[in-house]
């Protein structure tokens, strides 16, 4: 006998209605997380997989054990949700994409930047492109850019837009005015954006979240400030 299950997943905004043959509560929890995960993937290919611990089943509102047997009665309303309490949902305006992406509890913002450059180098036809970590910029809702050496407030997690910059750091830096020992200045900057730091996109310091908000400090600081010594 199929069931007719109702399936509500948030922020990924996906709600269906399947019809499931399970009789086994733990066997459906693991249908439904298969095609909660294929879902996934048709908004965003690179979404991390659902768990079957992430889907909480209900039977007219009463919260259904592991194990529990689903009984072959008509008018029983069965009801999956899924858990993407650590989901961030990325919008991508320009392109009409979103991104899923799951990130643990108090990661700095700036190390958001880096794994949205590194989703956004992958095209959803599976092509390739380069994207600099310096190019990426994130909002929330309020259009207002986020603090990024702070975590994400929990509030906000579902709320954030990103967009993409034409400059780089190189770029951003070849614009600064000139100031005392310009060209020195320069050149420690960019030797240090060399040194290497794994799980960075290209490796260095150069493609770090941090690296990339101090380029921006310094440039606010010239700009209010063109003439400094």
């Amino acid at each position: 006998m199929a069931r007719r299950v109702k399936i509500t997943m948030w922020p990924s905004q996906v709600c269906a209605e399947l019809d499931l043959s399970s009789k086994l509560a733990c066997n459906l929890r693991r249908d439904v997380a298969a095609w909660a995960t294929g879902e996934r993937k048709r908004i965003d290919v690179l979404a991390p997989h659902v768990s079957d611990c992430a889907v909480t089943l209900s039977l007219n509102d009463k919260e259904v054990g592991k194990d529990s047997l689903i009984p072959d009665v008509e008018g029983v309303e069965i009801h999956a949700q899924i858990d993407e309490s650590d989901l961030h949902v990325i919008h991508l305006p320009l392109s009409g994409r979103r991104l899923l992406i799951a990130l643990e509890e108090g990661l700095p913002a700036a190390h958001l930047l880096e794994r949205i450059a590194i989703r956004m180098s992958s095209t959803p036809n599976g092509g390739t492109f380069e994207l600099h970590t310096s190019q990426v910029k994130i909002f929330f809702s309020t259009s207002q850019e986020i603090e990024y050496m702070e975590p994400i407030p929990v509030k906000e997690r579902q709320l954030l837009t990103a967009c993409v910059q034409a400059n780089t750091n190189q770029e951003i830096m070849a614009a600064w005015p000139q100031m005392q020992d310009h060209e020195r200045v320069l050149a420690l900057i960019q030797k240090m954006g060399q040194r290497r730091l794994p799980g960075t996109p290209g490796g260095t310091w150069d493609t770090s979240g941090e690296f990339t908000v101090l380029i921006r400090c310094m440039s606010r600081l010239l700009g209010e400030n063109p003439h400094a010594s």
